[in-house]
């Protein structure tokens, strides 16, 4: 056995080869890796987490030379990284094809140093992003429409300042908001309407400064609140006597509004916290998780089964995933990737590759493909390696051959 590797009643004790912290491989984790055909990780979760989002700039926009008009263009690189960029427009139309940067495989040289080289050749997108429509200064999104500086969203309309938002409408200033409108300064709500600077809130309307509410109308300054109406900082009010009291609260100017929320704020420390953010599911561990099951070690999850050390997959569904980073949306058998989403399948090793990609692994921003192995910027291509095409017999007999090399 590895000296750096001893069993226990639960698992498997490790030593985290590049932070050298011990961490431990539960028994029943044994059963996803030999499902996927992978080793067990010889790197601690939050290593792995790290080699993750290091590829990913959230929300920095630099402006920085197209390495094919030569204009100048926002982008998530910056014009000194080592890679050329092309406008996202010009990246998805077929102008271009990244097949022709493909070639042999070099058993002489290292493979992740010929999968650099490859991706410092072909061609980035400006932004990871599908189908926007008058959204430019956005970034890491799919189908926003009238949208700015929204970041990491998903079907938003209307809105500015959002930061992992899905389905929203004309809201600003809010994060984590999800199939909300007309919201403002909000965090972490889900179907609401008309709320304002509330947090862990669901299915309200006409809501302003409270925490924790659940099919709320009419609430000021609440929290924990079960479907209640007229209620300020928790008492009863008659609809009559709701309105005389909203009169003379002042939230139309900074100081009122600051005062406001100050005694919002002694109201919320003042109430049990639950342990976990988190409603409608069964068997979790983790904060931030939402009508899941059979979830562990995972933050900012919904709609997901059976997914471990997994983070921001927030447009559902997602299902026996593990150290899988951002998206979600029909995803199925992904393993150690990032914003890889949108009827994705057994997807390993790989970053930014959407939509409906299969069966990929050690590959970047590909899109609409199957069966490519240290792949780039590839779009509606299968049985490829290093951007090479190959005919399905010789991939299935060449990758044994890499993998093993």
């Amino acid at each position: 056995m590895d000296p750096e590797t001893h069993s226990t009643s639960s698992g498997q004790a490790k030593t985290c080869q590049n932070c050298k912290q011990n961490f431990t491989i539960e028994s029943e984790d044994f059963d996803f890796y030999k499902k996927i055909d992978v080793p067990p990780p010889t790197w601690c979760p939050e290593c792995r987490l790290i080699s993750r989002i290091i590829w990913r700039n959230e929300w920095i926009l630099y402006r920085r030379k197209d390495n094919k008009t030569g204009e100048k263009i926002f982008s998530v690189y910056s014009d000194d990284a080592p890679v050329n960029v092309y406008h996202r427009d010009y990246w998805w139309s077929d102008k271009w094809d990244a097949i022709d940067y493909g070639r042999d495989y070099d058993w002489s040289k290292p493979f992740f140093e010929q999968v650099k080289d490859l991706i410092k050749e072909v061609p980035f997108p400006s932004g990871a992003v599908i189908e926007g429509v008058n959204s430019d200064y956005c970034q890491n999104y799919t189908r926003l429409k009238n949208c700015y500086m929204t970041f990491g969203s998903s079907y938003c309309e209307d809105c500015a300042y959002v930061i992992w938002g899905g389905y929203a409408k004309s809201s600003f200033d809010s994060h984590m908001i999800y199939g909300s409108e007309l919201c403002y300064e909000c965090l972490n709500i889900n179907k609401c309407y008309r709320t304002f600077f509330s947090t862990d809130c669901e299915e309200c309307q006409d809501v302003y400064f409270s925490k924790d509410c659940v099919g709320c109308s009419s609430c000021f300054g609440c929290i924990g609140l079960r479907n209640k109406r007229f209620n300020i900082f928790n008492k009863p009010y008659s609809k009559n006597g709701y309105f005389a009291e909203i009169e003379k609260i002042d939230i139309g100017s900074f100081k009122g509004k600051s005062l406001t929320q100050n005694q919002s704020l002694q109201k919320w420390l003042s109430w049990p916290h639950k342990f976990m953010h988190g409603r409608k599911n069964n068997n979790v561990l983790g904060e931030y998780i939402y009508n899941s099951k059979n979830v562990s070690n995972s933050w900012r999850i919904s709609n997901s089964e059976n997914c471990k050390y997994c983070q921001n997959l927030l447009t559902p569904t997602s299902r026996d995933c593990f150290d899988y980073t951002n998206w979600g949306q029909m995803a199925e058998l992904v393993y150690n990737s990032l914003q890889c989403g949108e009827n994705v399948y057994d997807v390993k090793f790989s970053v930014s590759s959407f939509p409906a990609v299969k069966s990929i692994y050690y590959s970047v921003f590909c899109a609409s493909s199957s069966n490519l192995f240290a792949c780039v910027g590839l779009r509606n291509k299968q049985y490829c390696i290093l951007n090479k095409q190959y005919t399905k017999e010789e991939y299935e007999e060449l990758v044994p051959r890499i993998i093993k090399h």
